[in-house]
């Protein structure tokens, strides 16, 4: 953070502001939390790690928003729908129900809803047995 958020003084590396006094030190340990999971999240991408790295990005945009970010978690949600139509023609209906409740957790997608209605038909009563719980 090179200024500070309350009057936008030039910081240095003290976590008070030099001319407000701001004590800006959770600011700054949130802003390297972000930095953090956001590294994590981009490792995971490509290691091809599409559930877990959505996860990672969504708690690092809770931290710090990143316009970067939001597009990169957007491509993630388009790809984990796709994956989950694909496990859906396939009749993996658990398995598409899991991906699409995760997009779902995160975005209210037309598609993810229209996806998340057609398998709990498919499934009819067996939605309720299934396990949502995180893990």
């Amino acid at each position: 953070m090179e200024r500070c958020p309350i009057c936008r003084a030039r910081l240095k590396s003290d976590p008070v502001c030099p001319r407000c006094g701001s004590d800006l030190s959770q600011v700054l340990s949130s802003a390297a939390k972000a930095l953090a999971l956001r590294d994590q999240a981009l490792l995971l991408v490509a290691q091809g790690e599409t559930a877990s790295a959505l996860r990672l990005l969504q708690h690092s945009l809770l931290l710090k928003r990143d316009p970067m970010l939001v597009a990169l978690q957007n491509f993630l949600l388009d790809k984990q729908l796709r994956q989950a139509v694909s496990a859906f023609k396939q009749q993996g209906y658990t398995e598409a129900l899991s991906m699409t409740k995760q997009v779902l957790d995160i975005k209210k997608l037309p598609l993810a809803l229209a996806l998340q209605e057609m398998l709990f038909d498919k499934l009819n009563g067996t939605v309720q047995e299934l396990d949502f719980s995180e893990n």
